[in-house]
């Protein structure tokens, strides 16, 4: 009985790890037409942007917004939302600083490829990490405040909410940690290549990845709290705001997810290698890099977003008659249905369900989108063939006025032939 306990535990731990696994689920991907190298999501994960061949900003639902950027190198290698969404900082060879409307407010040109550029929570501070090796810290007015030298390149930098630390990633195989004012607090050699870190809001845990596959997380004393081994270099991480998740991506297609104590909780197969991670403050929401953009979510939170877009969906479909309204009136029951079972915790098939209710209702706005047009164009058709009839009868009706007017004419004429005849008949006579 003893020997079963530990095998008991064993099994109820993977089956946790299983139930967190079905727990997030893929909310949309985007195909950018190129590689995505760099991905950032705002704290409330409203608002995600996208580094490929231009810089791309989205809506939570995957609509991409009014506004992107092309700049002049051929790629955008990396991007970083504000909070709130309101400014977006991205590096190409050049570190921008954008509003949310896609205005610029101002470039800084290194010259070199700006491998990673962070912002902090309220856009005050922007960090840059240089293939020129050094980490760069910039004001919101675009002010160099100063700058630091490391050994190799600078793969990846990133500032704590209110810009009091920043954490940076070298080719030198170190981790650095820095203050506001420029001064290292420490440095952590890993063996390889740093390639990404991040650090939480109040800069007590820095998750990190590095060349040899692996994920690490220190405190913020630069102590190793612990590693995991992928199967590919890790281009990507990103912690949650208190640090209680971080997610990570890798070059072996996938996508990772752990809590604080190094759990692995799921994983998603991309199928391609995975360039960048941004996870939301609260762990809701992680957007990821790879051949395309990809959202994903919580199975509650998903089956909510789908809930919310089916009564909208709903709602704003028009009026519409006949065999159109009877086909598709099964859009609010399926509706009502997504809401039992997401009031039961089913949200796996509350997702579903009001999917096919939105999908449903956008069949009925096409359709009678469709109506309409059709009713439009058989009125415009009976207006063109009342006005051709009206010019076809009209020209009839002066083809006929002008054919009595020509045998009117045509009757004068031989009348007054005839009476010449007459006249000329008798004048033979007389003669």
């Amino acid at each position: 009985m003893r020997r079963l306990i530990p095998l008991l535990l064993a099994l109820a731990l993977l089956a946790g790890v299983h139930a967190q696994t079905e727990k997030y689920t893929l909310l949309w991907s985007y195909d950018t037409g190129g590689t995505v190298y760099s991905v950032s999501i705002s704290a409330d994960g409203k608002y995600i942007a996208a580094g490929s061949n231009i810089v791309y900003l989205f809506d939570r639902s995957g609509k991409l917004l009014f506004w992107s950027y092309k700049t002049g190198r051929i790629i955008i290698i990396s991007v970083s939302i504000s909070s709130d969404g309101s400014y977006i900082a991205a590096g190409s060879d050049t570190v921008y600083l954008f509003t949310r409307d896609g205005n610029l407010l101002w470039s800084y040109k290194i010259g070199m490829g700006v491998d990673s550029v962070s912002i902090s929570s309220d856009g005050s501070y922007i960090a840059a990490g240089s293939d020129d090796d050094k980490v760069y810290l910039f004001t919101r007015d675009g002010n160099l405040l100063w700058s630091y030298e490391t050994g190799r390149n600078v793969n990846s930098v990133s500032i704590s909410s209110d810009g009091s630390y920043i954490a940076a990633g070298s080719d030198d195989d170190k981790v650095y940690l820095f203050t506001r004012d420029g001064n290292l607090l420490w440095s952590y050699e890993t063996g390889d290549g740093v390639t990404s870190v991040s650090i939480s809001s109040d800069g007590k845990y820095i998750a990190a990845g590095s060349r040899d596959s692996k994920v690490h997380l220190f405190d913020r004393s630069g102590n190793l709290l612990w590693s995991f081994k992928t199967g590919g270099i890790v281009w990507g991480v990103s912690i949650s705001s208190d640090g209680s998740y971080i997610a990570a991506g890798s070059w072996d297609g996938k996508v990772y997810f752990f809590d604080r104590s190094g759990n692995l909780l799921w994983s998603y197969e991309t199928g391609r290698y995975v360039n960048s991670v941004s996870i939301s403050s609260d762990g809701s929401y992680i957007a990821a890099g790879s051949d395309k953009v990809y959202l994903f979510a919580p199975l509650d939170t998903a089956a909510k977003i789908a809930i919310s877009s089916a009564r909208d969906a709903i709602s704003s479909a028009p009026p519409v008659v006949g065999f159109i309204a009877q086909r598709l009136s099964h859009a609010d029951s399926l509706l009502k249905q997504a809401e039992e079972a997401f009031a039961e915790g089913d949200y796996q098939t509350a997702r579903r369900l009001a999917i096919e209710a939105r999908e449903r209702a956008g069949s009925r706005r096409y359709l009678a989108t469709a109506y309409l047009l059709l009713l439009f164009a058989l009125v415009a058709a009976a207006v063109l063939v009342y006005a051709l009839h009206r010019i076809l009868r009209n020209l009839y009706l002066r083809w006929k006025r002008a054919r009595e007017e020509y045998e009117r004419a045509k009757a004068e004429v031989i009348r007054e032939l005839e009476e010449v005849i007459a006249m000329l008949e008798e004048r033979s006579r007389r003669a």
